[in-house]
């Protein structure tokens, strides 16, 4: 049995492969880079370029009603959101506090820990996969 010391240094090497991962698809997918997960999910750059911008506002004005489209996102589709939030949750916890704001207008609630972050993150994960 492994000692706790080195399951923790296992644990930190797998989690920096699949940030270091993320950050290779996304920026393969988008083309551009990222220097970490952070960079990503503050990029103000569409994260979803192959939607149609009107139909964006109509799933958001469905999904959200009105305070959809009075959001500033409004013409971004909806999994953006999740795209931005991810990295944030996976692999910035302990920044949670500085990055509230931001996931509660990503998830559309105000998140008073990180774990109602995650619990907003998955029901909006629901929707829109």
């Amino acid at each position: 049995m492994e000692s706790r010391k080195t399951l923790a240094a296992r644990h930190a090497e797998l989690t920096a492969l699949g940030r270091d991962l993320w950050l290779w698809v996304e920026a393969r997918r988008l083309q551009t880079s990222f220097v970490d997960p952070r960079s990503y999910a503050f990029d103000p750059a569409d994260k979803c370029p192959e939607t149609f911008w009107l139909k964006n506002a109509a799933v958001r004005l469905r999904a959200f009603g009105a305070a959809g489209l009075l959001a500033a996102d409004r013409f971004r589709y909806p999994r953006e959101s999740l795209l931005r939030a991810l990295p944030v949750l996976l692999w910035a916890e302990p920044e949670f506090t500085a990055r509230a704001a931001a996931l509660g207008r990503w998830l559309g609630t105000v998140s008073a820990t990180w774990r109602d972050a995650v619990a907003a993150y998955e029901r909006l994960w629901a929707r829109f996969n």
